[in-house]
């Protein structure tokens, strides 16, 4: 089956459309390029100008998150590492 498909793309023939879940993945895949540089810009935007990356509170000087969001990362960098 796949040599069959293979061989028609080489041949020009009929194109095989991959099938999706739901339209959101179908979306997702189809601008996946741009939507990673888009996010990637957010962050840097965010992170020069003092802003925490999840959420729009004021970052802790010298570090990408808001106190609160600091702390959730703490605890989560403890449950990671095995110390609880």
């Amino acid at each position: 089956m796949v040599w069959k498909e293979l061989l028609a793309r080489l041949k020009g023939g009929e194109k095989t459309e991959k099938k999706y879940v739901n339209r959101f993945l179908k979306f997702y895949h189809g601008n996946k390029k741009r939507l990673l540089k888009e996010r990637k810009k957010s962050y840097y935007d965010r992170r020069k100008e003092g802003i925490c990356v999840r959420c729009s509170e004021k970052a802790v000087a010298g570090i990408i998150f808001c106190s609160y969001h600091q702390q959730r990362q703490v605890e989560y960098n403890k449950k990671a590492r095995g110390g609880q």
